[in-house]
């Protein structure tokens, strides 16, 4: 942990750390907290140190407790790390075990079991001492070698930290095309007439295709720092707060979507934001679109009968997400 780390609550930044003071006793971060922020962290939250990824930096994570606080946190407030000695005590715990179920005279047996492997082998060990001797009386002129090997190593890995959001973000793409098929498709088992339309109608596909997705909007939401001064519709948002982004909401406006509550595999135009909008729209766009279309061109026609064979279940979350469990009963042409 070194300061200028970031200090996260819910995964939005709230601060970094100022100073590390390190010492015998537990080592204490501080805090430097936005002015902004503080109205959403209660006096009673806990903190936990985190990695973004296992090369990536450290963190404080701010665990936003369960029964908050009616006062929010103030300055010289001291935070309690839950994992400052979680591994020490849990590697002692282990050895403990360990030296307990020990019994004696196995270990007796086991030594002795030793000594007779290597009695008598002493030349032998002594020449792969003498040849082990010469391996690194090789390897000593090539060291600078091997540390230019490392430090080139160490490049890597900052890459690796540096490229880990994103490739992070590619797999997250797994999550969001799975949600889409999955709730495309209990939107058609729920409207059986539309089903019957794109039955009827395989050239509607790419429109159903933007309607599923609008209709599921796997990312739910975003949150987005305000990098000037605005207002959004009367609204004043000053530089440097937090703004939320409900694409759940954007997706069921009424002033763009006639009946935004209706599923409908015709419609057109369908400017949804399901892919986000501007510099952060999403790079798979495409490659979702295809997904998506590929698989109901491929159901649709062969399915004689479909229909819910129990309650669905969806995906406890805020942010990406979907079905869980979808459990159907069908029959195929």
């Amino acid at each position: 942990m070194e300061s200028g780390a970031k200090v996260k609550l819910r995964g939005v930044p709230v601060g970094r750390v100022a100073g590390v003071e390190p010492g015998s006793n537990p080592v204490r971060l501080k805090l430097e907290l936005y002015p902004d922020q503080i109205r959403h962290i209660p006096a009673n939250t806990q903190a936990q140190i985190r990695a973004t990824t296992i090369f990536g930096a450290k963190y404080v994570d701010l665990i936003y407790p369960e029964h908050p606080s009616t006062q929010y946190i103030s300055a010289g407030a001291v935070l309690q790390s839950r994992n400052v000695s979680t591994e020490v005590n849990t590697i002692f715990h282990n050895l403990v075990d360990v030296l307990a179920k020990i019994q004696p005279a196995k270990l007796n047996a086991m030594l002795s079991a030793m000594a007779d492997a290597v009695g008598g082998r002493g030349e032998r060990i002594g020449e792969a001492t003498t040849a082990a001797n010469r391996v690194l009386g090789e390897i000593n002129p090539r060291m600078s070698t091997v540390q230019a090997d490392w430090r080139s190593l160490t490049g890597a890995t900052d890459a690796y930290s540096a490229a880990a959001q994103n490739i992070l973000a590619t797999v997250d793409a797994f999550s969001t095309t799975s949600a889409t098929i999955a709730g495309g498709l209990q939107a058609l088992i729920e409207n059986p007439d539309q089903l019957q339309r794109l039955t009827v109608n395989p050239e509607l596909m790419p429109l159903a295709t933007e309607e599923m997705i609008r209709w599921v909007t796997p990312v739910k939401e975003f949150m987005r720092t305000a990098a000037a001064d605005t207002s959004v519709r009367g609204v004043p948002i000053a530089k440097g707060e937090s703004v939320y982004l409900s694409y759940v909401s954007a997706n069921r406006d009424e002033e763009v979507f006639d009946e935004p509550f209706r599923f409908d595999v015709g419609r057109n135009p369908n400017k949804h934001l399901a892919f986000g909008f501007g510099v952060h729209f999403c790079l798979g766009a495409a490659l979702a679109r295809m997904e998506v279309s590929s698989f109901f061109s491929e159901l649709v026609p062969r399915v004689k009968s479909i229909e819910l064979n129990g309650e669905p279940e969806l995906i406890a979350t805020t942010f990406v997400g979907g079905l869980k469990h979808l459990p159907i009963r069908y029959s195929l042409r």
